[in-house]
């Protein structure tokens, strides 16, 4: 087992952080309900509270992207990649395809920006840059925002050619 004063102090700390709510439940539960609870049930009571408080605070910093498909086409690939990254990620949607009216949510996406990739089922590309997600969001990918796409793929053609 780990000693010194450090990890006694830690230890004496953590003790002391789960004690004190354990005592006010239990002593909130005999005055409600009536009913004593042990001091081992309601240690195990506490380290149960404390696990899901550090799961719920985990969870939320992860955040959720709902995809909404309103463009007439199929989106067959999704990518990510940390905003200015020229490496794209794995395809999110996998062997799923959204078809036109359709969603897909996308889940545990740390807080970031991010730049995005979309691929339609002729091979269109639409990337959309230096997206910031600070919370969980629907994003719904339009007609609009394909002929965007469109026309700064055409535009870059044009720059390359003139180069």
């Amino acid at each position: 087992m780990l000693d010194g004063p450090f990890i006694n102090y830690a230890r004496n700390l953590v003790w002391n952080f789960l004690k004190n709510p354990i005592l006010i439940t239990s002593y909130w539960l005999r005055l409600k309900t009536g009913i004593k609870i042990e001091k081992g049930t309601m240690k195990l009571f506490g380290i149960l509270a404390f696990a899901l408080l550090i799961m719920v605070s985990n969870s939320a910093s992860a955040l959720s992207l709902k995809l909404e498909n309103e463009t007439g086409k199929e989106l067959h690939e999704l990518y990510f990649a940390p905003a200015g990254d020229e490496e794209w990620g794995p395809d999110q949607l996998g062997d799923e395809v959204v078809t036109n009216g359709e969603s897909f949510t996308l889940s545990s996406i740390p807080e970031g920006r991010y730049d995005i990739l979309f691929v339609d089922e002729k091979g269109a590309k639409c990337d959309i840059r230096d997206v910031d997600f600070k919370a969980s969001e629907t994003f719904v990918m339009t007609k609009k925002i394909i002929k965007g796409c469109q026309k700064a793929s055409e535009q870059e053609e044009e720059e390359e050619e003139q180069e």
